[in-house]
């Protein structure tokens, strides 16, 4: 079974359907090697390649001193086809809303969460929203109302914790109280325990004989870039290749190694990527914006949980946005708010230090080696 990452570094429905949809709506074509059922004969270097386009010539940062971060929003080719495979970057995604009633001054009906992750092997809930025409005349007149939202969470599907402010009065999202059976994560690979495995083995598989370490002086040689050379050491750790944060979480962890990076003692995998537990609380990867680890943008805003996890962020959906994507609000939600939220995992530079000692990629260590530029 393939693993993934998670706890990188922190010191790294609802009226539902449990069968996946037929859907007929836009998304993603993508790459042949992008998706999770990757084309055989679509080789790992390609799939690199893709991705080393998008994480180092795009025009955003991934890789920061303090942190190393990634947006939502999946890459190209994870889709709709055959099952809704979106939310595969330690932030799963949907849209929630309350089914809109057919009449001026008549009641909202129950709330629709569409798109959300079940249980794991059970699909999603329905996609489409279907609406009446008298429906479709109460949108058309509040088009500008907020009438959903789209919802973000990186809370982890083994951080089994509850929400403080729920001692209270349990906070909402379109009157769904915020439990972990709408709001936790529910793939698998979305977990601490999978993303410290991920690091543990990245960092393995760069001390082996099997790791192909390229040519470090031959800038021709595609092993060179620090990127690549991890994407495919990726698949090696039994990482998956297609995902921003798998393959960024193993170029920190091969740099960490290449450089002999260690933190007084304490195994590298656990100062990356510690094992959450109980007592240090930890939810999952803070969400926040590129400009700014706690800024969102522009209609949205934290859902407070009385804890400091920034885990869970809601985004607005007015009447016409409801109206005009009703087939695929998820899909919205990725293209309007999935590239800038973003999920932002600590690194603890100032606990690492460096001594590379002589091995090949010596004289590519500088001062923070987990800076990947290349």
């Amino acid at each position: 079974m393939k693993f993934s990452l998670l706890c990188l570094l922190i010191f790294l429905s609802s009226f539902s359907c449990t069968s996946t949809p037929e859907v007929d709506a836009k998304v993603d074509k993508g790459g042949k090697g992008d998706t999770p059922n990757n084309d055989p004969n679509f080789s790992i270097e390609e799939t690199c390649g893709d991705r080393q386009a998008e994480i180092l010539k795009g025009n955003r940062d991934l890789f920061l001193r303090d942190n190393l971060r990634w947006s939502c929003a999946d890459v190209a080719g994870v889709n709709t086809n055959n099952q809704d495979d979106r939310g595969q970057e330690y932030c799963e995604y949907f849209a929630a809303l309350r089914i809109p009633p057919s009449e001026e001054g008549g009641r909202f009906g129950e709330t629709l969460t569409l798109g959300r992750n079940l249980e794991e092997g059970e699909g999603t809930t329905d996609l489409a929203l279907e609406l009446s025409e008298d429906q479709i005349y109460y949108l058309e007149d509040h088009d500008s109302d907020v009438l959903g939202s789209c919802v973000f969470t990186s809370w982890h599907n083994d951080a089994d914790l509850a929400i403080p402010a729920c001692e209270n009065t349990c906070p909402k999202v379109q009157g769904i109280d915020v439990d972990a059976d709408h709001f936790q994560m529910k793939l698998f690979f979305n977990g601490n325990g999978a993303a410290h495995a991920l690091v543990r083995d990245c960092i393995d598989v760069s001390l082996s004989d099997d790791y192909k370490k390229g040519k470090a002086s031959d800038k021709s040689d595609p092993y060179h870039s620090d990127y690549f050379r991890a994407c495919v050491l990726t698949d090696q750790a039994d990482g998956f290749t297609w995902r921003k944060s798998d393959t960024s979480v193993c170029a920190v962890a091969m740099r960490l190694s290449e450089c002999g990076c260690v933190s007084d003692g304490t195994e590298t995998a656990d100062v990356l990527l510690p094992l959450a537990t109980k007592e240090n609380a930890f939810r999952g990867f803070p969400l926040g914006g590129w400009a700014d680890p706690t800024s969102l943008p522009s209609g949205c805003h934290y859902v407070e949980l009385g804890d400091e996890s920034r885990s869970i962020v809601e985004c607005d959906l007015s009447g016409n946005d409801i109206l005009s994507n009703a087939k695929d609000l998820k899909g919205l939600c990725k293209s309007r708010y999935g590239d800038n939220v973003v999920v932002h995992v600590p690194i603890p530079a100032d606990a690492l230090k460096c001594n590379p000692g002589e091995n090949q990629y010596a004289s590519t260590c500088t001062e923070e080696p987990w800076i990947i530029t290349q």
